[in-house]
């Protein structure tokens, strides 16, 4: 019987085979591990936007106060309440905002405010929320109720961009490159464009598009983002009557 060993050499060819034969089975693995990362990163980025943005959606719908004081050549007459426009005189609307284009900002700010009513339909007072990111990049939702403060929390992280527009009919949405000005007291569609970005890199791609309205910008890193876009009706605000 030959109780002859392997050789060094021997051992070394068996080595490179073994390598050759297990390269497109350990790259396999990365690519799985790679796209299972993506899809974690993703469902968790998805249910991070749909979670914020149906909080926007909740909130903003309810923007103003009108009461139905009688019926009026077979329409509805309504009158707005004062205690929830910005200024009686000057401003009917019941929203202010600050664009983050006017100081080179990804992000802009709105407040809102809207009336509290109680199961016997009483009014119980003025609510206002406003919702800013801060420097962690996070959006923050502070809430009042009759000047008192009732608040402040985190709704969501990971903001690369977050913007407020507006439109009386859906058609031409403000502010603008065009348009900077808006006039709130017709507005009754207020528009939520929101970016989600991973903190991690290397699970997107660079260069990816974005338009938001008119403002166009593409991506530079290669982390993973969500863009959500939500409608919202705001039949209530300013002067108007509600549909």
């Amino acid at each position: 019987m030959n109780k002859k060993g392997l050789t060094l050499v021997e051992l070394l060819v068996y080595i490179v085979i073994a390598g050759f034969l297990l390269a497109p089975v350990i790259m396999m693995v990365q690519r799985s591990s790679l796209f299972m990362a993506k899809d974690s990163e993703s469902a968790a980025l998805r249910t991070k936007g749909e979670d914020v943005m149906q909080i926007f959606y909740d909130d903003i719908k309810n923007t103003g106060f009108k009461t139905e004081l009688q019926m009026i050549h077979n329409a509805p007459n309504f009158t707005i309440n004062n205690d929830v426009v910005i200024d009686p005189v000057n401003d009917q609307s019941s929203f202010s905002y600050s664009s983050g284009l006017d100081h080179a900002s990804n992000f802009d700010e709105l407040t809102i405010r809207s009336g509290i009513i109680d199961d016997q339909n009483d009014w119980v007072g003025v609510r206002q929320i406003t919702y800013s990111v801060n420097n962690q990049n996070e959006i923050q939702r502070s809430i009042s109720v009759d000047g008192a403060n009732q608040g402040t929390h985190t709704i969501a992280t990971g903001i690369e961009r977050l913007r407020f527009h507006f439109s009386p009919d859906m058609q031409e949405w403000y502010p603008n490159s065009t348009e900077p000005n808006i006039d709130k007291e017709n507005v009754r569609y207020i528009k939520v464009s929101l970016i989600l970005v991973s903190e991690r890199d290397g699970l997107g791609y660079s260069g990816q598009p974005f338009e938001i309205v008119d403002e166009n910008f593409t991506t530079t890193d290669n982390r993973q983002r969500e863009f959500y876009q939500k409608t919202i009706p705001v039949p209530n605000n300013g002067p108007f009557a509600a549909p």
